[in-house]
C-alpha cells in the first residue's frame, strides 16, 4: 500500500533505528522500513527482520503444502501426500481434511488480551509446527 506520510525507517542496524525514508509498513510487525531494509513486491511489503522473513518464506512453503492437500482432499483422501487412507478431520489452521493419524487435538498456547491461555485445537502436523515462526514478532 505504501506511506501516506513521511516516516522514518524503525529497523536496527546494529544498536541504533535506520531513520532512513520510510517507503513501506511491514505486513507483519507493522513497523515502517526503507528500501534497503524490506522488500515491496506488489502488495507484498516485509521488511528486513529474521521474523518477518521469515514468515514471507513460511507463506510460500505453506502455500505449496496447501496446494497439494486441497488436490487430495478432492479426491477423499487424506491431505498428506504420503498416506492412502480416506479423512477423518479438519485441520482450523489449513482447513485440510486428513486421517486420525494427521490430525490431532493439541492443546495450543494462544495470546489473547496480552495474557498466554491454552486452547483446544484440531491441527496437522504441519500447522502444529509452523507455529512457532507465526507467534513471533
Amino acid at each position: 500500500m505504501g506511506l501516506q506520510i513521511r516516516t522514518a525507517c524503525e529497523i536496527k542496524t546494529g544498536l541504533f533505528r535506520c531513520k532512513a525514508e520510510a517507503v513501506a509498513y511491514c505486513q507483519y510487525c507493522g513497523r515502517p522500513f526503507c528500501r534497503q531494509h524490506g522488500t515491496v513486491v506488489g502488495d507484498q511489503e516485509v521488511c528486513a527482520r529474521k521474523f518477518c522473513v521469515a514468515k514471507r518464506e513460511d507463506l510460500v512453503k505453506h502455500l505449496a503444502y496447501k496446494a497439494v492437500v486441497d488436490r487430495r482432499n478432492e479426491a477423499q483422501l487424506c491431505g498428506l501426500d504420503s498416506c492412502d487412507r480416506g479423512t477423518h478431520g479438519q485441520c482450523v489452521r489449513c482447513k485440510g481434511h486428513f486421517c486420525s493419524l494427521h490430525v490431532q487435538p493439541r492443546e495450543e498456547p494462544i495470546l489473547h488480551n496480552k495474557v498466554t491461555v491454552t486452547q483446544m485445537a484440531t491441527l496437522c502436523y504441519h500447522c502444529w509446527e509452523r507455529r512457532s515462526i507465526w507467534v513471533r514478532m
